[in-house]
């Protein structure tokens, strides 16, 4: 879970007892206390934002390390929840590779003094429901009447999440609380809308990653020691006749053993797996699917000998002008793409990679992350 608060000058307007801000932040102290009695297992992370977003933590489990973070937080600046959002969403999008199952949300809290709905926000407000992360949306005071229609309602009905405002500061303070145990937002005297949650994650495969190649000196050791390495999910060493070397891959997370074959069937019966996603039976960390892929392109080119090995691809630069378009993440870092840094295609698989990710790739894997086809431009990309 990711606590956003909003920590700009106009949570300071004293229209409660205390300031919007006060109150939101005793409020979350509470919620997370609570939040970790009932499930000390639960990791949580804390953002602001105002004119720049701020991780005023990482996901930590304990209340005790929470608390006096969320006390230092200070009001000051204009909103830009853009930034919010976007940090938001790349922090659980890390989290989401680790975590199995889980229901992930952000809980927003703010005055709603956010401007209008923009195309940016419309955007991370889709990425956002496309991972399965919904957005609840409390409102310190009542929604915003300058704009055409409250942001935060827009942000929860897009992602499914709950949307609430409170004039009642108490009202506030107990909605926060009920967080700690989901209870519906109407338990509060207050107004509340909840959507409906039931929804699949489309863009899982967007943060999965790729099952990671034997670098030279694992391979010398399967080559010296055959039956020393294992496969985690049917505990042999060769698979279909074939040693260790060829077929076997890594989990990025916790290193073990898997071969591609093996990672097909388990992605077909595992319960968590998707279309394109499964996750790794030992330490639960998302990863694509491409085994099916793999072995029906090595089943081509065993059966056309004649046919040299395809394995060039070329990386395309996208206009400046397109990256806000761009829907998916980074196909190295998971990132989204905030126009930062140039943006590159490989014209195979057509994922998509910030500029210094295109030299992290080549320099590490040799080639394109997920098709892993050399890059013929990856030298003049690097030096431009």
């Amino acid at each position: 879970m990711v606590i956003l608060i909003d920590s700009s000058r106009s949570m300071l307007r004293a229209d409660f007892p205390s300031t919007r801000l006060a109150v939101t932040v005793r409020a979350t102290v509470e919620l997370v206390k609570k939040k970790f009695e009932i499930d000390a297992s639960d990791r949580i992370c804390i953002v602001t934002f105002s004119d720049k977003a701020r991780k005023v933590s990482e996901f930590l489990s304990k209340a005790d390390q929470l608390v006096p973070r969320l006390q230092s937080i200070e009001a000051g600046g204009k909103s830009d929840i853009s930034e919010g959002l976007a940090l938001s969403i790349q922090l659980i999008a890390g989290e989401m590779r680790k975590i199995g199952g889980k229901v992930v949300r952000i809980l927003l809290f703010s005055d709603d003094r956010l401007g209008s709905m923009n195309n940016q926000i419309i955007k991370l407000a889709n990425a956002a429901k496309g991972l399965g992360i919904f957005i609840d949306c409390l409102v310190a005071g009542s929604p915003n009447r300058e704009a055409s229609h409250s942001v935060m309602k827009n942000i929860a009905t897009i992602t499914g999440g709950d949307f609430a405002y409170f004039s009642n500061e108490t009202a506030y303070y107990k909605a926060i609380v009920n967080l700690s145990s989901k209870k519906d937002l109407n338990d509060a005297a207050g107004y509340a809308e909840a959507q409906e949650k039931v929804r699949t994650a489309p863009l899982l495969s967007e943060i999965a990653v790729e099952l990671r190649r034997p670098n030279i000196n694992e391979i010398q050791e399967m080559i010296a020691n055959p039956q020393k390495i294992k496969c985690s999910i049917c505990y042999k060493s060769d698979s279909q006749g074939r040693p260790a070397y060829a077929t076997m891959r890594y989990c990025p997370s916790c290193m073990r053993p898997m071969h591609i074959a093996c990672t097909v069937q388990w992605a077909k019966t595992s319960p968590d797996a998707r279309e394109n996603v499964f996750r790794c039976p030992s330490c639960y960390f998302l990863i694509k699917n491409s085994g099916a892929a793999f072995l029906k392109d090595a089943a081509a080119r065993a059966g056309n000998k004649e046919s040299g090995p395809a394995g060039m691809t070329q990386f395309t630069l996208i206009p400046r002008k397109d990256i806000p378009d761009i829907e998916g993440s980074c196909g190295n870092c998971r990132n989204i793409f905030m126009g930062e840094y140039d943006v590159y295609q490989c014209t195979s698989c057509h994922t998509y990679y910030h500029k210094p990710c295109v030299k992290e790739i080549d320099q590490k894997f040799g080639g394109c992350r997920v098709c892993g086809k050399q890059i013929k431009n990856a030298r003049e990309i690097a030096s431009s």
